[in-house]
């Protein structure tokens, strides 16, 4: 019995251990959200200023989800084969803002596992622009801004040629901080009525629809060190009380094959979340 009790308590460790070091990729795909429409002067995104007539085709950049500038070299980095020019926004001149009320759709999206995420706009019906917004934590990246603090990246057209859908944009995470992305397609002029699209992203880790639905594994860590000292506390008390009465033996039987043996014990298991206290 003892040995039976021994190989379960190893057995809950080893699980631990291989729960813990679990990773997964994830891919996410779906419609972008009903059309969104503010009451108010746009700020979205039109075109930057720069020297190219094909800039238009080019991907822009601002700063990443700490507010750090992002590196135009280390970004283009990030695309297999054939990969776009890319410009800090900060170094390409002010942006020409679209004059129109804001008409855009959306999908939002939360990451927490570090690694490179892309997002890529799979089918189309008008002429898109994406672009993604981030932010530490929950909330609404995109405040109605086209260049701040929380804009990422910016993409029209792409493979050098123009109605083409955009470059898919990568999202870079660099740390378990919960952020939020949220990726947007708009057009240049009208409604934005004929616009509609869907999209795929994907990941190394969990993409989740908010901050809340990611568990995090320095959490479950966490919880599963403590569910594995309180088992062991457990265990350890099952396993005192089963020797204590292995000892409840007779050496001395009477005339009629009776005996009666006594004794006393007192038994204390005692963890971080376990006091227990037998006698």
């Amino acid at each position: 019995m003892k040995k039976i009790l021994f190989s379960f308590v190893a057995s809950v460790l080893v699980f631990s251990q291989i729960f813990i070091n679990t990773s997964y990729a994830d891919t996410v795909s779906g419609s972008f959200s009903s059309l969104i429409s503010s009451s108010s002067t746009g700020q979205l995104i039109q075109e930057f200023s720069n020297s190219s007539d094909t800039g238009y085709q080019w991907v822009y950049v601002g700063n990443d989800a700490n507010g750090n500038p992002i590196n135009p070299t280390t970004y283009q980095g990030y695309y297999p084969g054939k990969a776009p020019t890319v410009q800090n926004v900060y170094s390409s001149g002010a942006p020409t803002l679209i004059p129109q009320i804001d008409h855009y759709r959306y999908f939002t999206a939360s990451f927490a596992k570090p690694g490179l995420y892309s997002l890529a706009i799979t089918q189309r019906l008008g002429d898109p622009i994406g672009a993604i917004y981030v932010m530490k934590g929950s909330g609404r990246p995109y405040q109605g801004v086209g260049v701040s603090s929380t804009f990422y990246a910016f993409s029209d057209d792409s493979n050098g040629a123009t109605g083409t859908a955009p470059w898919t944009i990568y999202y870079n995470q660099t740390d378990s901080t919960c952020t939020t992305v949220q990726f947007l397609i708009y057009e240049y002029a009208g409604s934005g009525n004929s616009l509609t699209g869907s999209y795929q992203v994907n990941g190394p880790g969990k993409i989740a629809s908010s901050c809340a639905s990611i568990v995090l594994v320095s959490d479950t860590q966490a919880s599963l060190a403590s569910t594995a000292g309180v088992l062991q506390s457990a265990i350890a008390l099952q396993n005192a009380t089963l020797i204590n009465g292995f000892t409840y033996d007779c050496q001395v039987f009477d005339r009629h094959g009776i005996c009666i043996s006594a004794g006393g014990r007192s038994t204390q298991v005692s963890a971080d979340s376990i006091n227990n206290t037998a006698g």
